[in-house]
Parts: structure tokens; C-alpha cells; sequence
């Protein structure tokens, strides 16, 4: 078991913090409560455990991908002091594809490193403008890639690999996100290969999860999230010493402007935090940060930050905007 840090949860507080009862939990299954009208029924819980999470016909168990050479280097050359000591309050700004050369140096000279002595803070940017934000952000500002491919070189038109991300200054590489899984049709074994390619190459990751709205109006919301886990199961258990987040996305509230209420929010926390406790390991489940990723905006980004499961925000193309800096605030995370 790993040594816990000053910031590091202690496992035995983290436990007795949960929502969920660890007396109570089955294989993996947290007997959750109700998450407003359209929560998972908890006598459906069940169907979220790692052993009932189904693969789809055809596709490997993605908890079997190739493990991670022992001696891998535990941190990314040039990584930030901040990252390094894992500040407290994790923010991750995934512009997506938005930005030009233009438009960049504003948005990044207004993330400055006061903000960056109060938070962990990565920038998730395409993958041409790398380098230019790495020479642009703040000392302590985090850069990061949105996608790499699993294999290290080849005739694959249009992919970037780990290596190359990394040599244009990538510190994290962003693994499983909603428009992957949902625009280009990636598997939970597809991520999977990247999460273990990207840990070879002493990236960081942010490995996202979450439901969509059709998997929400039917409870099933424990059940995806559980199935999408099993990619992180071998990865967090040989992760090569780099540090591996896990943001929540609820898919059903992208563009629409709702969002979580806390109590949701932090019960979708909770379950992940057991899951990892009973699949993985309590330490483990207590020293990995959980990340909330829906609608957030400065106005609930503060009610949102103080449930004691949200370890930090995953912020969409509000982050290539003004309103980043206006989150930050609300967290009080810089001045």
C-alpha cells in the first residue's frame, strides 16, 4: 500500500465519509439512494457490479490489457511543482476542438500562476497547438492531449501516438471521453489500450465516464458506469506510477444547461469511490481524484465543490472562454 500524502485522503476518514455503507456493499454494489426522479432504482444496484458489467459480443474483457512494464517512469519529464505535490482542487479545461492562434493567448495569459498555486490545473488542447500553449501558460498550468492512439507508430492517417504528444509537452492525455465513445464509436476496450499506452509513456490520465440521457431514464446509470470501470481496473492496479484521475461526465446534460444537483452529483461520486474500494483497493479508491464534468458554471461550481466525493471539475468548451477563469473564482481558487 502506498504512502499517503499530506493532501492524500486518509483511507480510514474517506471511508467513514462515504455515503455508501461498506456493510452494505455486495461485490462491488453501493445500496445508493434515489438520484432525483431519474436516478437508478437501488434495487437495481446490483446490476452495476463489476461482476455483472457485460462486454459486448466479440470484444475482449478490457480489464486484460497488455499491464505496464514495472520499471516505467513515475513522472512525465518537465512536470509542473504543482502536479507533483497534487494540490487539492483538480480542474481540467478541455477545449475541445475550438482555438486558433489568434484567439490563444488570450484565453491562456488569463489563467495565470496564482490561479495555478491553488488548484491543479490542465489544459486539454489540440493536439497542432500543444507546444504553443506549453510556451504560453503559466508556471504550474498543466498541458494536456485529448486523445492519443494505442499503438506507437504505423500507417494510422490521422492519429497521434503517446510519444508524440509527449514530446510536444502533453503532461496528461484525456482517455474515454463522451464524443470518442459516442461520435467515433470507441469501445470501453479501445480505451482501455490507450489508458495502458498512455501509462507506458508516464503520461497522466484522465479517464472519463458517464451515462447518456436514455441510460439515465432507465436506470441504468450504475450499470454503464460500472461496465466503463472495468478499462480502469487493470490500469489502476499497474498504472506505472502515474497518476490516473476519473472524471464523471453525465451526457445527458451536455448543451442542455442542466445540471447535477450536488446530492446527485455526490451520490454518483460515491458509488464510483466504492467501486473502486471493492474492485481495486481501499487506498486506491481513497487517493484517486474524482472529477465532476456537466454544465458547470461559476454559479453552482461552489456548492458543487464542497461535497466531500467531488475532488475537482472536468470543464468542457466553457473552458476556451472567459467563464473558466470565472469558475476558478467561484471555487476560490485563485484571485
Amino acid at each position: 500500500m502506498s504512502k499517503i500524502t499530506p493532501n492524500s485522503r486518509n483511507p480510514s476518514a474517506a471511508a467513514n465519509k462515504s455515503t455508501a455503507n461498506p456493510s452494505n456493499v455486495d461485490k462491488g454494489t453501493t445500496n445508493a439512494s434515489k438520484v432525483g426522479k431519474a436516478a437508478t432504482n437501488p434495487s437495481n444496484v446490483s446490476k452495476g457490479t463489476a461482476k455483472s458489467a457485460k462486454i459486448a459480443p466479440g470484444e475482449k474483457n478490457p480489464s486484460n490489457a497488455a499491464p505496464c512494464p514495472p520499471d516505467a517512469a513515475n513522472t512525465a519529464p518537465g512536470a509542473s511543482k504543482v502536479d507533483q505535490e497534487t494540490a487539492s482542487f483538480f480542474i481540467c479545461g478541455n477545449w475541445k476542438m475550438n482555438g486558433d492562434k489568434k484567439s490563444i493567448p488570450e484565453i491562456v495569459a488569463a489563467i495565470t500562476e496564482d490561479h495555478a498555486k491553488k488548484t491543479q490545473i490542465v489544459l486539454a488542447v489540440p493536439s497542432c497547438y500543444l507546444d504553443f500553449v506549453k510556451c504560453l501558460a503559466a508556471p504550474g498550468v498543466s498541458i494536456g492531449a485529448q486523445n492519443i492512439f494505442h499503438e506507437d507508430s504505423g500507417a494510422f492517417t490521422g492519429e497521434v501516438s503517446a510519444e508524440m504528444v509527449k514530446d510536444c509537452g502533453a503532461e496528461w492525455v484525456i482517455a474515454g471521453s463522451s464524443e470518442r465513445r459516442g461520435l467515433f464509436a470507441e469501445t470501453d476496450e479501445c480505451t482501455a489500450k490507450k489508458i495502458a499506452k498512455a501509462l507506458c509513456a508516464s503520461l497522466k490520465v484522465i479517464i472519463c465516464i458517464g451515462e447518456t440521457k436514455a441510460e439515465r431514464e432507465h436506470g441504468h446509470t450504475h450499470e454503464v458506469l460500472a461496465r466503463q470501470l472495468l478499462c480502469v481496473k487493470s490500469s489502476m492496479e499497474c498504472r506505472c506510477g502515474s497518476p490516473v484521475v476519473i472524471a464523471y461526465e453525465p451526457v445527458w446534460s451536455f448543451k442542455t444547461g442542466i445540471c447535477c444537483s450536488p446530492e446527485e452529483a455526490q451520490e454518483i461520486h460515491a458509488f464510483i469511490r466504492e467501486w473502486l474500494k471493492t474492485n481495486i483497493g481501499e487506498d486506491v479508491a481513497c487517493n484517486t481524484k474524482l472529477l465532476y464534468g456537466g454544465s458547470i458554471t461559476s454559479e453552482n461550481a461552489s456548492s458543487l465543490q464542497k461535497q466531500k466525493d467531488i475532488d475537482g471539475f472536468y470543464c468542457g468548451e466553457e473552458s476556451f472562454s472567459t467563464n473558466f477563469v470565472k469558475i476558478l473564482k467561484s471555487c476560490k481558487c485563485g484571485c
